[in-house]
């Protein structure tokens, strides 16, 4: 009589069909994993700019004599209203952004850190790598709400909806 040999583990057949369910698994969530990464970097430029917003109004207060704002990144953070990690450099790469400011005619120094001064500012967030870090630009200025631009380039100032720009409601 013949024995048949013993029957542990799986066949061919069996790995494959395993091997062909985690293949489409993978298929279907690697895509929402990388739209949810990209739009949790979104949401952290747009947070770095709301505070960049909120910054330079303590500034204007605390600093620029209720009328001028800082010049850079950099003048924030001397002055204590942005973290140090908005204010490293005058442009910071943040959650794959990269996080600039600029403002216009320098003028009288601040009562903080005794450099000049500006009346008014222009920050914007631009994907590091467009379409992989980020699909938006984002920017602001002072007295203005956030714009956003889906060709990935920060939307130019004076802001004006457009076929690609548009006012940011709502954070989103």
């Amino acid at each position: 009589m013949r024995t048949r040999p013993d029957s542990r583990g799986f066949t061919l057949v069996e790995i494959l069909v395993v091997m062909a369910v985690i293949a489409i698994l993978a298929a279907v969530s690697v895509p929402l994993l990388l739209d949810a990464q990209m739009a949790g970097r979104e949401a952290s430029a747009i947070s770095s700019l709301r505070t960049i917003h909120s910054a330079q109004e303590a500034f204007r207060v605390a600093c620029g004599d209720g009328k001028r704002f800082a010049s850079t990144l950099p003048q924030l953070g001397a002055a204590g209203t942005i973290t140090k990690d908005l204010s490293d450099a005058p442009i910071v790469m943040k959650s794959g952004y990269l996080i600039n400011m600029v403002g216009a005619e320098p003028g009288d120094k601040d009562r903080c850190t005794g450099e000049a001064t500006v009346p008014h500012w222009y920050a914007s967030a631009v994907p590091q790598t467009p379409g992989r870090t980020g699909k938006r630009a984002f920017a602001t200025a002072s007295g203005e709400d956030i714009w956003t631009d889906t060709t990935g380039i920060a939307p130019p100032e004076p802001f004006k909806a457009a076929e690609t720009i548009s006012r940011l409601e709502n954070g989103k």
